[in-house]
């Protein structure tokens, strides 16, 4: 069971990491300020939930 759990960890880890390069290329290419304002935004979120799975990953409390 635990090797599910660590497999869907790693490939959450894995789009998170795409989505993040998406909304980093969004923030410097945005055609406008609001746009790169919402990329910002999702930036910030996508790095708490990057944190978030490597402290269930390597089980420390640590990223918390």
């Amino acid at each position: 069971m635990m090797h599910v759990f660590h497999t869907a960890i790693i490939i959450a880890q894995i789009l998170l990491a795409i989505s993040f390069l998406l909304s980093v290329y969004r923030l410097v290419k945005g055609p406008n300020a609001p746009d790169r304002i919402q990329a910002a935004d999702n930036t910030y979120l996508i790095v708490m939930l990057l944190l978030l799975t490597f402290g269930m990953r390597y089980g420390t409390d640590i990223y918390f």
